[in-house]
């Protein structure tokens, strides 16, 4: 890897362990952060509320975030995609036959 990259040369052990650490963290918050929205979905459903709504809220998330978002970035993220987000809730409503509210542009 040294001889390929004179950045990653100049990294110490040190900094690679922590590098590895961070990006472990993020993977095991990131699981965290999915079961977080698999709960709301369950909560909101077992209470008699469309779930469709945080699709809906991620999609709003998404345009606040803009493009800033790069692969390395989300790699290193605590938070799923938010992409990855809307699609997961939309392939449950899906399932569940759950129909979407009124002017929801969502599929």
């Amino acid at each position: 890897m040294a001889s390929t990259s004179s950045t990653a040369a100049a990294l110490t052990q040190s900094q690679l362990g922590k590098l590895g650490e961070s990006l472990v963290n993020s993977k095991y918050s990131q699981k965290q952060e999915s079961n977080a929205d698999d709960y709301g979905y369950d909560f909101l459903k077992s209470h008699g509320k469309n779930p469709w709504s945080m699709a809906m809220a991620f999609t709003k998330l998404g345009e606040l975030e803009g493009s800033g978002a790069n692969g390395l970035s989300q790699m290193f993220s605590s938070h799923p995609s938010t992409p990855d987000r809307i699609r997961h809730i939309i392939d449950r409503c899906h399932k569940d036959k759950i129909a979407p509210p009124k002017g929801c542009t969502l599929k």
